[in-house]
C-alpha cells in the first residue's frame, strides 16, 4: 500500500528509473517526514501538489498561509512549481460554485500566485472534472480572471477527458 512504508515506496520509485517525485503535501509535518527520504534516495523535488480552499474568504487566508509556509521549505529542496487544485464545494459532488465563490477563488489564486512568484515559485492550477462542468465555467473563470504571470496551468489530460464526460471529440 502506497505510503505505508514511504522509505520502501520511494526506493521502488528509484528502482523504476524515476529521478524526481511530486508529493501531495497536506502540511509541514508531512514534508518533515519526507525530506530525509528524498535526500536518502537522491530524488529531486521539482514540484509539489498542495490542495487549497480558495472560494471561501474565511478559509482562503489559512490555505494561502499554509501553502506559503510549505513553499518556503520546498524551495530549499529545489522545488520551482506548486500545483494546486482548489477544493470543490464537496469532494465527489457535482455541486457548482456560485459566481461570488468563483470571483473569490480567482482573486485568491491571483494573490497566492503573486506571493509564490515573489518566492521564485510558479503556481500551477490543476483541475479535476468538476471545474469542467457547465461548459467549463469554473475553469474558464479562473483562467480569464488571473494573470498568466501569476497562475499557470497544470494540464492533466485524464481529468479534462473525464470532465468532458469521456467524450472522444
Amino acid at each position: 500500500n502506497w505510503g505505508d512504508n514511504l522509505d520502501a515506496c520511494l526506493a521502488d520509485v528509484v528502482k523504476s528509473g524515476v529521478s524526481a517525485y511530486e508529493p501531495g503535501l497536506s502540511g509541514l509535518e508531512e514534508l518533515k517526514k519526507l525530506t530525509p527520504l528524498l535526500k536518502k534516495h537522491k530524488l529531486l523535488l521539482p514540484s509539489v501538489y498542495v490542495n487549497s480552499t480558495l472560494h471561501k474568504a474565511e478559509e482562503a487566508e489559512k490555505s494561502i498561509a499554509d501553502a506559503l509556509a510549505i513553499a518556503d521549505e520546498v524551495k530549499k529542496l529545489g522545488a520551482k512549481i506548486m500545483v494546486t487544485n482548489p477544493s470543490p464545494i464537496r469532494w465527489g459532488s457535482a455541486e457548482l460554485k456560485s459566481d461570488q465563490e468563483l470571483m473569490e477563488q480567482a482573486n485568491n489564486m491571483e494573490k497566492l500566485g503573486i506571493a509564490l512568484r515573489q518566492k521564485g515559485i510558479t503556481l500551477a492550477y490543476h483541475t479535476h472534472d468538476v471545474e469542467l462542468r457547465a461548459g467549463a465555467r469554473e475553469f474558464h473563470h479562473v483562467l480569464l480572471n488571473t494573470s498568466p504571470a501569476n497562475v499557470s496551468f497544470c494540464f492533466d489530460v485524464h481529468w479534462v477527458y473525464r470532465g468532458s464526460q469521456n467524450s472522444q471529440i
